[in-house]
């Protein structure tokens, strides 16, 4: 009697990535306060992570009119009155000739000129409060946090078109190697490039702590220190009320199951779209590994 034959299945294949460079034309360069002539971004199978500084679609155009009073009889007075706004301040130093630059504030605050003014004096203040965070700050300084695969951006926006970070400080963390401050420049790097993209001005970014399997050696790296920054961080409101969402929840291995532990909101608002899906966030090991080479060397 034959022996049943045993069918071996294939391994799964993980997509091929690769670094691919884009050329800064004069509509993306007008997003930059740099002179760089290329930007990376990493090529995953299908996907394309990179920072998006295209003009937004017809769709999020759309979002923009509806929501944020995105219009040119306001927009137009808007900016010339920030512009005024911060010429009058003599303690900014801000690119004043960028309207790009002036729309980034804007964009937050509905096109309220005097709102953005505010905004751009709380981003700076937090700067020049945390300034050795800040200082020298840039990807290329800050490898190790890249390095220690717990910060994955997605290569996909969510259903509202915003931003996923995910941020691992559970088992994954091992403070050792790599301390929250590390972490938390991470995260702002990782804001600042969402602060540069239209879409993500219009639709916001999400952050999902990934805190499971946290053990009590890591809680005690969470001073009352850190969590005050935290928080100063989290109200200046960089990008729209619509993703004014700091989530912290368990996201299961096989990301099918998402727990949401606590849902701490900093403005209370969903904005355009129902409720946030912490669901399906599983990251492949591949997205996880393609997605921190972004990060120049």
């Amino acid at each position: 009697m034959k022996g049943k034959k045993t069918v071996k299945m294939p391994e799964e294949i993980e997509p091929v990535s690769r670094i691919v460079y884009r050329e800064v034309t004069p509509e993306l360069s007008q997003h930059m306060l740099t002179d760089l002539d290329k930007l990376p971004a990493v090529q995953l199978g299908d996907f394309l992570l990179q920072i998006e500084l295209d003009e937004p679609s017809e769709f999020f155009k759309e979002i923009a009119r509806n929501e944020l009073r995105e219009a040119s009889e306001v927009t137009e007075p808007a900016i010339a009155e920030l512009r005024r706004l911060l010429e009058a301040d003599k303690d900014l130093y801000v690119p004043l000739e960028s309207d790009a630059w002036l729309v980034r504030f804007l964009r937050p605050c509905k096109f309220y000129p005097e709102s953005a003014y505010e905004l751009i004096k709380r981003y700076y203040a937090f700067k020049v409060k945390h300034a050795k965070h800040y200082d020298g700050l840039m990807p290329s300084k800050e490898q190790n946090i890249f390095n220690q695969d717990i910060l994955v951006v997605l290569p996909t926006r969510d259903q509202l078109g915003r931003r996923i970070l995910v941020v691992e400080l559970g088992k994954r963390w091992k403070p050792s190697k790599c301390t929250l401050d590390e972490a938390f420049k991470g995260c702002v790097l990782f804001l600042e490039a969402a602060m540069m993209e239209p879409v993500s001005q219009i639709c916001g970014s999400q952050v999902i702590m990934d805190m499971e399997g946290l053990s009590m050696q890591q809680v005690w790296q969470f001073t009352p220190q850190f969590a005050k920054r935290l928080l100063d961080w989290l109200q200046v409101r960089y990008l729209p009320p619509t993703a004014h969402i700091f989530r912290l929840c368990v996201v299961t291995e096989s990301g099918h199951d998402g727990t949401s532990v606590t849902d701490l909101r900093v403005t209370g608002h969903h904005g355009h779209g129902g409720a946030v899906h912490a669901a399906g966030l599983a990251v492949h090991p591949a997205v996880r590994q393609a997605a921190t080479r972004l990060a120049p060397g």
